[in-house]
């Protein structure tokens, strides 16, 4: 597994993209953006960028 995390504290947002190896077949990326993280830390978007 690979990842890469970037944040911008003073436009409370990060973009952390992880890529995994999947048991069912290729490498899976995934892309999740989160605005507002001083107050929650859920995605306001989570994607899926491809497979390998």
């Amino acid at each position: 597994e690979e990842w890469e995390f970037q944040a911008n504290g003073e436009h409370d947002l990060f973009v952390l993209n992880v890529r995994y190896q999947s048991s069912d077949g290729p490498d899976v990326d995934v892309l999740f953006h989160t605005r507002e993280y001083s107050q929650d830390l859920s995605p306001d978007t989570l994607t899926y960028i491809g497979q390998g």
